[in-house]
This record gives C-alpha cells, sequence and structure tokens, in this order.
C-alpha cells in the first residue's frame, strides 16, 4: 500500500511540474490568446423589419479582420430546430455584419458561430420582435378556461 502511495505522489509531482510551462504550444511556438466575440444586436425591433446582426471578433484586444468562417444562427426562444443560418460579411475592423428579418412577434435568439485562428466560439444573444412573448401570453389569458355548470339540488 506505501508502495502504490509513493507512485501515485511522484505521478503527481510530474504532472504537476509539467503543467508548469510559459506559454509555450507543444511545438515550441508561443500560445495564442483565445479569440473574443461580442455580439451586438438590438433588443427590440418590429415584425418585417430588417435588423443588422452585427459581431466583433478580437484577439488580445486587436480586432481579427481574417475570420475563416462566420455565420449566425437564429432561432424562436424554445425551438432551436426552426433555426435558420444568416450570412456574414466582413465590414471593417474585427467587425462582421448580416441582415435579417423576422415575421413573427416573439422572442428569439441570435447565435453568432465564429471561426477564426483554429479557433471556434458561439456566443449569443435575446432579441425581442413586436410584442415579444408578451402577446402570446395575452392572448392565452383572454381565452377563458373552459369550465361546464350544473345545477345542484
Amino acid at each position: 500500500m506505501k508502495k502504490a502511495w509513493m507512485v501515485l505522489m511522484g505521478t503527481a509531482i510530474i504532472l504537476a511540474a509539467c503543467g508548469q510551462g510559459n506559454d509555450k504550444s507543444s511545438d515550441g511556438g508561443e500560445m495564442q490568446k483565445p479569440i473574443d466575440a461580442q455580439i451586438d444586436i438590438p433588443k427590440e425591433a418590429d415584425k418585417g423589419e430588417k435588423v443588422t446582426l452585427a459581431v466583433t471578433v478580437t484577439q488580445d484586444d486587436k480586432a481579427v479582420d481574417d475570420a475563416g468562417e462566420l455565420e449566425f444562427e437564429v432561432w424562436p426562444k424554445d425551438k432551436k430546430e426552426d433555426s435558420k443560418m444568416v450570412e456574414a460579411k466582413h465590414d471593417k475592423e474585427g467587425l462582421y455584419k448580416g441582415e435579417t428579418t423576422f415575421d413573427q412577434d416573439g422572442t428569439y435568439v441570435v447565435q453568432a458561430h465564429v471561426t477564426a485562428r483554429d479557433m471556434h466560439t458561439m456566443p449569443k444573444e435575446e432579441i425581442t420582435i413586436g410584442m415579444g412573448e408578451i402577446m402570446s401570453i395575452t392572448m392565452k389569458e383572454a381565452t377563458p378556461p373552459s369550465t361546464s355548470w350544473h345545477r345542484k339540488n
């Protein structure tokens, strides 16, 4: 038992020593800082209105103008299976844009799919179109529950 404990402690010490690097990758190069993507969309828009979807991509606080793939995925909240893809194009200084319209009131999720410099990130935000969820809740409340009445003798 004592031998197993010593082997375990020795392995832990070796692993801890291997983990203390100086930001070098396995091929000897410097480790890349992760990319960051910040979505910029309005919080609200009207049904049928053209909405600009924008995302700013940076790495180490510098604009990333060479993203290999960038698109937005848009879906009604709680219905990801109904998603659609919106192409984004580079505009300027790390800013990528796409446009879409929403045909129905509701809350939608907008997720950017960003691939740049061998990294991938997928931030997401929500946008409310028209009356949003308030409209569907109001319609449900306006419909009275089905009740049957009978005379008690």
